[in-house]
């Protein structure tokens, strides 16, 4: 590393959750992971952030995946606070105008977690948003095995039936419409796909 020898590069790679996120920050030495995931889930530094949404978000999968530099032992709200107003600042620049089905950004944000998760290669994701959208306009289930998969809370490469019955709000086998909140951090790709 060129500079500071405390400056530190960390990527955060698409797909991850808060606590993937915690865990990479701690694992280089820039910030606690439980103090990062008590300043990332502030309500008032959230409520700031997003000030123009009605709700204030939950902090999950409002992390921009991309390659950060702290210098070690960084403030973990100072932290979080860089990578949630990078974040927005994406979501404000692809999610600019009306998206389909009025969806509001954090909606958006919501329906890109899910593609993020689902797509494996880049051309994938405008499909598979559009099949989500197709779901969404006709009120039926999203049917998504990655909400079921965190909603379980592990990784599992195959899902049982079993699986498809667990009783929680992100089950999109189960009830029908958005989970309440992104599953994971996405990308921009996955962003412009729900922004088609």
């Amino acid at each position: 590393l060129k500079g500071n020898q405390n400056t530190i590069s960390v990527t955060i790679p698409e797909g991850t959750t808060l606590k993937d996120v915690a865990a990479i920050l701690q694992d280089a030495s820039i910030c606690n992971a439980i103090d990062f995931m008590e300043e990332v889930t502030d309500p008032g530094r959230l409520g700031k952030i997003f000030s123009n949404w009605e709700l204030i978000p939950q902090a999950e999968g409002l992390i921009f995946p991309d390659t950060y530099f702290f210098e070690k032992h960084t403030p973990a709200g100072k932290v979080a606070e860089r990578m949630l107003k990078l974040m927005k600042h994406q979501i404000d620049k692809v999610f600019f105008a009306k998206l389909p089905l009025g969806l509001n950004q954090y909606e958006g944000c919501i329906l890109a977690s899910i593609v993020e998760k689902e797509a494996v290669l880049n051309k994938e994701r405008p499909i598979i948003a559009s099949v989500f959208y197709n779901r969404l306009k006709k009120k039926m289930k999203l049917e998504s095995c990655a909400t079921v998969l965190y909603a379980l809370g592990t990784h599992k490469s195959r899902l049982l039936n079993e699986d498809l019955k667990v009783d929680s709000p992100y089950n999109t086998y189960l009830n029908t419409g958005l989970p309440p909140t992104p599953i994971s951090n996405f990308g921009i790709a996955s962003m412009k796909a729900v922004a088609c």
